[in-house]
């Protein structure tokens, strides 16, 4: 792991830290051992909260590596019932996710003049929209999954792309600079860009709300939880877990404005997914841009 003493999108040094723990699947897969202290970290320029250290490259390679493979699968599921494979990417999602991508690009983009789509993180290729399915499809992801029919991977980044998805990837990332500079080799002067995010809340059991929750509701049960949840030296109920950044809007489009794009959309959508309803998504360009 590595500490960084700024913010991980503005470099910012307005922060706020609460400590807190490793979920136990994330200790046990990564280090093997069942308790690793970190701190939830909340920059109060842009809006970014992400957990401090961060993971090293081996880490995430750990941690990824055969993702949602039957051994990942066991070992995910002992320590997370619900978390089975049923769960993920079920038809109603991916029609959904699929479905709401298509709204935002209408009237965005002409689909007909799409000949390449690219979709970095996408899994099988499940994500792309079927009005590009005349277009040549790629996904770039570190899982090797098989893919479906019509569906390539891309194997070299000179290749140039008209659309470049990214859904769900950046909360999942160390450094989402520099994921941001490897899609951007895969641009040109006309790509058009989709981003999609959670809109989680991490810092709803900070050790303030749990404060103001127990000055409005004077329950032993409910003081009895948070004693058994949070240890007794400060730990908060924020266990840091696969998503390892909590984007906002703002840092959102700070992050991608840093890297020459222009963000022409960006909006919490209601999109159910299997974890989390609200999905930060955003349409941008790097038209203009040398």
């Amino acid at each position: 792991m590595k500490n960084v003493n700024g913010c991980i999108i503005c470099g910012s040094a307005d922060l706020t830290g609460y400590t807190t723990v490793c979920s136990p699947f994330l200790a046990e897969r990564i280090w093997n051992t069942g308790h690793v202290r970190v701190q939830l970290v909340h920059c109060n320029a842009c809006g970014i909260t992400f957990y401090n250290p961060r993971l090293n490259d081996n880490e995430l390679e750990r941690l990824y590596k055969d993702y949602r493979s039957p051994g990942y699968q066991r070992q995910r599921e002992r320590h997370e019932p619900w978390y089975t494979r049923e769960a993920n990417n079920t038809e109603t999602e991916i029609d959904e996710r699929t479905s709401n991508i298509s709204d935002i690009f209408a009237g965005r983009c002409d689909a007909s003049q799409v000949r390449t789509v690219l979709d970095y993180g996408g899994d099988r290729g499940q994500f792309i929209p079927g009005e590009f399915a005349h277009a040549d499809r790629y996904v770039y992801d570190i899982s090797n999954v098989p893919l479906l029919p019509g569906i390539k991977r891309v194997s070299d980044i000179t290749t140039k792309f008209d659309i470049i998805m990214c859904c769900h990837v950046l909360e999942h990332v160390s450094d989402p600079h520099e994921v941001i500079d490897r899609i951007m080799q895969f641009s040109h002067s006309g790509t058009k860009f989709y981003f999609e995010l959670p809109a989680d809340l991490p810092l709803l059991l900070t050790p303030r709300f749990i404060n103001v929750f127990f000055a409005v509701v004077n329950s032993r049960a409910a003081k009895l939880y948070f004693r058994i949840v949070n240890r007794p030296d400060g730990v908060v109920f924020c266990r840091m877990h696969e998503h390892i950044n909590y984007f906002s809007g703002k840092s959102l489009e700070m992050l991608l404005e840093s890297h020459g794009m222009n963000v022409e959309y960006i909006a919490v959508r209601d999109v159910r997914m299997s974890a989390c309803s609200k999905q930060i998504c955003c349409y941008a360009t790097v038209e203009g841009k040398s």
